[in-house]
């Protein structure tokens, strides 16, 4: 783990638990890992935002951008992220200059990042 305020990485390791019932032999616990890593640059922006994901398992993503008063101003969805890494360019030229964060949903889950538009 890395623990600075200005590295632009962030790193997550997602445990996922099963827990199954059955009838024979009672609990039936199953985890699954998957450690990945989310970025954006360059930050600040003034055209285009990079998003780098690194995993070690399919994800199913989707993105929003959203307005630092909680407004969403444009939304990506239904990607599929399958092992190793995935980028994606998002031109973000319509913007108006100031913060904004980026909200990425990753199986369910969700992540954010701040970014400026200058």
């Amino acid at each position: 783990m890395i623990r600075i305020n200005n590295h632009s990485t962030k790193h997550f390791n997602l445990v996922t638990w099963t827990i199954d019932k059955t009838s024979n032999t009672g609990v039936k616990l199953i985890s699954e890992d998957n450690k990945l890593s989310f970025s954006l640059y360059p930050n600040p922006s003034s055209k285009i935002l990079n998003i780098n994901i690194s995993t070690e398992k399919k994800l199913n993503a989707s993105f929003k951008i959203v307005s630092i008063d909680g407004k969403v101003i444009q939304e990506i969805s239904n990607e599929i992220i399958i092992d190793g890494n995935y980028t994606k360019d998002i031109i973000i030229g319509n913007l108006t200059s100031g913060t904004y964060i980026l909200v990425a949903n990753l199986n369910g889950v969700n992540y954010s990042h701040l970014f400026v538009k200058e």
